[in-house]
């Protein structure tokens, strides 16, 4: 296993290890990064965004991570009011895949990334053939 550093907010780790942003995951979400995560040898930084007091949101930093990360994850389902605003923002990206239970019919027309596991980072880490 590779050396993995989880990273919240207000921190930014400025170097070339390959990193990325989690938004809001549900604890399978979690549970299945890190299963992939164990699978493979690259290093990561795994930035992580989970703020639930809307008064503390950070969000100059979520702005610039997304910029910086190879790959966005974000649930739209459990993101925040005041976040959720920025939700078609992040999706509009081709490094952003995004999750959600519910309707998608608008994200669907900014996006096609809706994935329903981690299945691309998969790929991407272990080199793992992914069937679609």
């Amino acid at each position: 296993m590779g050396d993995i550093k989880l990273i919240t907010p207000p921190d930014i780790i400025y170097d070339r290890t390959f990193s990325i942003l989690l938004i809001y995951p549900n604890q399978s979400q979690k549970t299945e990064i890190q299963n992939i995560l164990q699978g493979t040898d690259t290093d990561c930084n795994i930035y992580f965004y989970e703020q639930l007091n809307e008064d503390i949101q950070d969000i100059d930093w979520l702005l610039n991570l997304h910029r910086l990360c190879q790959f966005c994850f974000v649930n739209i389902d459990l993101i925040i009011p005041n976040i959720k605003l920025l939700t078609s923002y992040f999706i509009s990206f081709p490094n952003t895949y995004w999750f959600t239970q519910g309707n998608s019919y608008l994200f669907d027309k900014i996006s096609k990334n809706q994935i329903f596991n981690f299945d691309i980072l998969k790929k991407n880490l272990t080199g793992d053939i992914v069937e679609i």
